[in-house]
């Protein structure tokens, strides 16, 4: 009965969390992961967590916390991209493409495109028009309907510069 309760109030306390964020009040959301951590660390809430130390620009935070929450569960694919994010944002972009490309590879995803998106952005940053085409084309496999793929694939038919020329 009482391993039953934590696991709910942990869950809860998540859930919370995310609707503290939506609500943008972080600093609650902040307390909410950390205490949900504090019941039993998960995956999830440690990401979470690092997402709120980046929005205060503490990446390197984000960067620690999200490797524990690969520890916990190497399979959660948001915390492999999360860092990749987090060392654009610090200007580490080489060093960003491993993290991107092992979330491609992760079994267990919030959202399945956001790694290919976020190469594609860095490659197109990158000017190498190729490789970003080659991950929106990956990306229109298992997500036709993608709004942003179709949008810059469409930029490049008929024009191998493609958004790069104005």
């Amino acid at each position: 009965m009482e391993a039953a309760f934590f696991e709910n109030l942990y869950e809860a306390l998540i859930e919370q969390g995310l609707h503290a964020i939506e609500s943008n009040n972080v600093a609650k959301a902040k307390k909410l992961f950390e205490e949900s951590i504090s019941i039993q660390p998960t995956s999830e809430a440690k990401t979470y967590l690092a997402w709120i130390f980046s929005q205060e620009e503490e990446y390197d935070q984000a960067i620690e916390l999200c490797k524990q929450a690969i520890k916990i569960d190497p399979t959660f694919g948001n915390p492999y991209n999360d860092i990749g994010t987090y060392l654009v944002a610090k200007g580490q972009f080489d060093n960003s493409i491993a993290w991107f490309e092992k979330a491609k590879l992760a079994a267990r995803y919030t959202k399945r495109d956001t790694p290919y998106l976020n190469l594609g952005r860095l490659y197109i940053r990158l000017s190498n028009v190729d490789q970003a085409k080659r991950e929106y084309e990956s990306l229109l496999t298992f997500d036709p309907d993608n709004l942003e793929a179709q949008f810059i694939l469409g930029k490049f038919v008929g024009n191998k510069n493609g958004i790069f020329s104005r």
